[in-house]
């Protein structure tokens, strides 16, 4: 959800930020068309062998190159920006969130995600919610526990619950399956999952400990 080269944005007013952001974008896009007017006329006058008529088709001639670079990247973090702020006004718009559903259900998403989350928490944008279980955002007074956050996610998305796991279903984070077994070097094979870096069995599907989908 978001880059380490956006922290400065998570810095005082978000949503400030992010239109001074605009503004300066909007600044560069100003700066094509008065590039191509600078090398134009630069360009036409230059016969006249004018240096400030060669300086000024040199700057359009730069001023072009420079303006659009820079456009396209404050274009992408405004962006990623307008994301970030959509899904935290959604959570400021409920007591609780699925982690899951603000990723659109794109797994690989969910650690950076909650450290977007946790970062506007830190600032105050989100204040008065906290992270459950990398699973749950949610409004601290609910007093919602990690067990209840994970039995509502297995629920909400599979269907399921902890005690539900009779067809042999490995459901996310259960809170049975491997939680009292330790997997090292001398097991067969075990993998780490990349979120929490819980060491698992290498065939199983779902983490044991944060409930995210190994898709390796």
């Amino acid at each position: 959800m978001i880059p380490n080269n956006l922290d400065k944005y998570y810095q005082g007013n978000l949503v400030e930020n992010i239109r001074k952001l605009r503004k300066s974008r909007n600044i560069f896009i100003a700066g094509i068309p008065l590039g191509f007017v600078c090398f134009g006329a630069g360009g036409a006058l230059a016969g006249l062998i004018s240096p400030a008529f060669i300086a000024l088709a040199l700057c359009g001639f730069f001023l072009i190159p420079v303006s659009v670079i820079t456009m396209g990247a404050k274009s992408s973090k405004l962006q990623q920006l307008n994301v970030v702020l959509a899904n935290a006004d959604m959570v400021k718009s409920q007591d609780k969130v699925m982690i899951y559903q603000l990723t659109n259900g794109n797994d690989t998403m969910i650690l950076q995600t909650v450290t977007t989350l946790q970062k506007l928490i830190d600032n105050g944008y989100l204040e008065g919610y906290h992270i459950i279980g990398n699973i749950m955002i949610a409004k601290t007074s609910l007093g919602i526990s990690e067990r209840e956050a994970r039995e509502e996610y297995l629920m909400l998305r599979f269907g399921k619950t902890d005690g539900d796991n009779n067809d042999g279903f490995a459901a996310p984070g259960s809170l049975t399956d491997y939680a009292d077994k330790t997997y090292g070097e001398g097991d067969t094979a075990t993998k780490e999952c990349y979120y929490c870096h819980a060491v698992l069995p290498a065939d199983a599907v779902y983490c044991s400990k944060c409930g995210a989908r190994l898709d390796y």
